[in-house]
């Protein structure tokens, strides 16, 4: 499964960034077909506050991992650093940590390669959202709906799609709220139509800040069909 979706960190914008990310995924070299920024010219590559992070990721924190990385990804630095930011994310995410996890699957789909190993976008999106990253929660959910996520806790697709869904939410996704109001308001993907429980998410996406869910609780509340 791919989204086609770019993580938003400007160094992966580069395709000398991208080819030499899918090297490390692919383990393997990978020769980079622009260039990529020359390390004596990237000054922020070399600053106290990268070192700082580092020093703080080799002693064992997971969230110095995560920040060295996006720091090293954000700066466009070099072609061994992007290598090594990869590393410490795959470090991070491996012990857990939601926002490294999150930020490899998307990593994953920007290169848009289908046959990278262990199903990395799959593999990562679930370790964000069994961490309680709530984008990550989305956009599993949505998937399951569509049936094109196998690697999830509950036999039914459906069932999981609404599980995430509905564990997004709870984390504060409105738009997940939104949209299990309409999937149980017009009974799709085979759940059964249950307009007041579809009544109870837009509830919940309208406290959610979602405003679109105003105008669904109120055609609902004009029909009274719930107390």
């Amino acid at each position: 499964m791919s989204t086609n979706r770019w993580w938003g960190v400007g160094g992966l914008h580069l395709v000398g960034a991208v080819l030499c990310v899918l090297g490390v995924l692919m383990n393997g070299p990978v020769r980079a077909k622009a260039p990529l920024p020359d390390e004596a010219d990237a000054s922020e590559c070399k600053s106290p506050q990268l070192v700082s992070l580092e020093r703080l990721a080799d002693m064992g924190s997971l969230d110095a991992q995560y920040q060295a990385a996006v720091f090293i990804l954000s700066n466009h630095c070099s072609s061994a650093q992007l290598e090594d930011a990869v590393r410490r994310l795959r470090a991070a995410a491996d012990q857990g940590h939601a926002e490294a996890a999150y930020a490899l699957a998307q990593i994953y789909s920007a290169v848009g390669v289908s046959d990278l190993p262990d199903q990395g976008y799959d593999r990562y999106l679930m370790v964000a959202a069994e961490r309680g990253h709530a984008v990550a929660q989305h956009e599993l959910g949505l998937a399951a709906l569509r049936g094109e996520f196998a690697e999830t806790p509950n036999s039914s697709t459906t069932a999981n799609g609404l599980y995430w869904l509905g564990a997004a939410a709870a984390e504060g996704h409105g738009l997940s709220a939104l949209i299990l109001g309409f999937v149980h308001e017009q009974g799709l993907y085979g759940v059964a139509q249950d307009v007041c429980m579809a009544r109870d998410w837009y509830a919940a996406g309208e406290v959610l800040g979602m405003k679109d869910a105003i105008d669904h609780l109120g055609r609902i509340d004009r029909a009274r069909v719930c107390n």
